[in-house]
Parts: C-alpha cells; structure tokens; sequence
C-alpha cells in the first residue's frame, strides 16, 4: 500500500511540499498540499485530521535567495525585501 497521491488529474492549482507533524501521534512526513494549507492534514500514520505544517516550506524548484546564500526575507515598511541572515536590502539575487 502506498501513500503517494497522484497531482496529475487535480486541478487545484500549486503545491507546495515540506515538513509535517501530527499534533495527536508526534508522527512526521513531507507533505503535499496546495499553496495556503497549513493544518487540519490528515496523518498517514493515525488517520486522524491533527497535522500541521512545521519548519520552512516553499517552491520546489524555484525560489530566491540573497546573495549571502540565505533564502528568508522580512519585508520592510516599503516593501524592501531584508535577508535576516546578513540584514541588507536585498538588490542582488541568485537563483536558487
């Protein structure tokens, strides 16, 4: 029995992957899910609805990062991204 579930035939637009915990039985997984889902996954391990995102997640093949090698950005009042790693402006990106 698998736990892989196809994406191909959604139409629910993006997904993101990262990290998951189950808050009921502490069991952790990657999980799938679409842009702006963060709890309430159901947990491969117990079935039940009690997973939550935890750590980073993002993109999986495209992102941005500071050229300090950092890819976490706080915005500033006027939108200026700031690396919280060396905390400039970001103005030079790389791809990552």
């Amino acid at each position: 029995m698998s736990n892989v579930v196809s994406l191909t035939d959604r139409k629910s637009g993006p997904h993101l992957s990262g990290p998951a915990r189950c808050v009921r039985c502490k069991h952790e997984w990657q999980a799938v899910t679409p842009e702006g889902v963060f709890k309430g996954l159901e947990c491969p391990e117990c079935g039940n609805f009690s997973g939550v995102r935890w750590g980073l997640i993002g993109p999986e093949h495209e992102y941005w990062q500071c050229i300090c090698g950092c890819a976490t950005f706080a915005l500033s009042r006027t939108g200026a991204p700031i690396c919280v790693n060396c905390g400039v402006r970001a103005t030079s990106w790389a791809d990552g």
